[in-house]
C-alpha cells in the first residue's frame, strides 16, 4: 500500500473518530449544564451533527434530551423527552451560560406530570387553598378550599382537561362540583406556556390522562 493510500486511510479513520466523538462530547457537556438547572438530575443527551465541524457554528441536525424524576421551576416532573431538529445556538452565548437561539428549527416535547405536581402548580396560584389533584383515565378530580365572601369553603370538582384554542393553556373543565351536576362548565387554568418564559415558542398539541395518576403533555413548534 502506498504512503498516499495509508495517509488517506488514517485520515478517514481520524475523521470517523471525530465524527463519533465530537457530538458525543458536546452532548455530555450539554447534559452537565442541564443537570445544574433541573435539580441535579443528569439527563441523556444525544447530538447529531453531520459533518461534526458544523457544531463550531452552533448548528446541528438533531438534539435529543431525555430525563426522569427532575425538578423544573420548583415542580417535580416525572419525565421529559425533547427532540430539537435543525437548530442553531450561539456558541459565544453558551460560553457565558446563556441560551441564544439563532435558528429555532422544529421542537417536539413530551412532559409527564403527576397529580402531586399539578397540585403544587395550583398551590402557586390564588384559585384554591390546599389543592389536591387526582388523575384517572376517566377524568380529573380537583379538591381544596375556595375563598367566597371572606370565608373558605371545601370544594371538590370532577371534570376533564382541555387545550385552549390558542394552544398555550391547559384547562381543567369541571362538569360537576361536590356531586352536583352543573348547568354550565366551570374552567380552571392549570398550565400556561406564556408564564414559563420558554426560549422557544411551543404549542400544546395533546394531553392524555394515564392510569398512574399522571398526565402526558405533548407540545411542539407552532
Amino acid at each position: 500500500m502506498s504512503r498516499v493510500l495509508q495517509a488517506l486511510l488514517v485520515l478517514a479513520l481520524l475523521m470517523a473518530g471525530l465524527q463519533w466523538g465530537i457530538p458525543r462530547w458536546v452532548g455530555q457537556q450539554v447534559a452537565r449544564q442541564l443537570a445544574q438547572v433541573d435539580g441535579g438530575v443528569t439527563p441523556t443527551v444525544e447530538v447529531t451533527a453531520i459533518p461534526f465541524w458544523t457544531l463550531a457554528s452552533g448548528r446541528f441536525q438533531d438534539l435529543y434530551i431525555q430525563a426522569r424524576q427532575l425538578t423544573l421551576a420548583g415542580v417535580a416532573v416525572q419525565g421529559v423527552t425533547m427532540n430539537w431538529a435543525d437548530g442553531q445556538v450561539s456558541i459565544a452565548g453558551l460560553l457565558h451560560h446563556q441560551l441564544d437561539i439563532k435558528r429555532p428549527g422544529h421542537v417536539s416535547l413530551q412532559v409527564a406530570l403527576s397529580g402531586t405536581a399539578l397540585s403544587h402548580v395550583l398551590a402557586q396560584g390564588n384559585t384554591l387553598a390546599s389543592p389536591s389533584v387526582t388523575i384517572r383515565p376517566t377524568g380529573i378530580t380537583v379538591s381544596g378550599r375556595i375563598l367566597v365572601g371572606g370565608v373558605y369553603f371545601p370544594l371538590t370538582a370532577t371534570g376533564n382537561l382541555f387545550v385552549s384554542p390558542n394552544q398555550e393553556q391547559l384547562i381543567f373543565r369541571a362538569t360537576q362540583i361536590d356531586g352536583i351536576h352543573l348547568p354550565v362548565l366551570t374552567e380552571m387554568q392549570l398550565v400556561n406556556l406564556a408564564n414559563l418564559k420558554l426560549p422557544l415558542p411551543l404549542a400544546i398539541d395533546q394531553v392524555t390522562e394515564t392510569s398512574s395518576n399522571t398526565i402526558v403533555i405533548k407540545a411542539g413548534s407552532p
